[in-house]
């Protein structure tokens, strides 16, 4: 029987093509429910009056989706530390970009290699969390 191994994220560059690529795939299609889940409550905040109680509410539906969570399973990032930094990189990702003319796609695709770099650091001792 053929040993699997498989790599969390943080051992990206010991992934051969073929897993990168299909681990980019699935990561690609979680971040697109994120992205386009996000942008819909952003430009439907953006035609709410009362602001303050519309960002709360975002606030907690933006905690309950799973997509993220997904793919933090998917790729073995269990320290919360970790996730919360990937989720900062995310949202910052996500707003700084919305209403750009990139694609969804795209800007997934900005949001992986971002976190891509911030888990490689995060391995090699580079990025320290306090």
């Amino acid at each position: 029987m053929r040993k699997i191994t498989t790599y969390s994220f943080y051992e990206w560059d010991l992934m051969n093509e073929k897993e990168r690529e299909e681990k980019s795939h699935i990561i690609e299609l979680l971040l697109l429910d994120y992205i386009h889940l996000n942008d819909f409550f952003l430009d439907l905040g953006n035609e709410i009056s009362d602001k303050s109680s519309y960002e709360n509410k975002l606030l907690e539906v933006n905690g309950q989706l799973n997509s993220i969570e997904v793919t933090f399973l998917l790729g073995g990032v269990f320290n919360l530390d970790h996730q919360s930094l990937l989720e900062d990189i995310a949202y910052e990702i996500l707003a700084s970009t919305h209403g750009s003319k990139l694609l969804a796609s795209e800007r997934a695709k900005i949001i992986i290699t971002a976190w891509l770099k911030a888990l490689l650091a995060l391995k090699g001792g580079f990025l320290k969390l306090d």
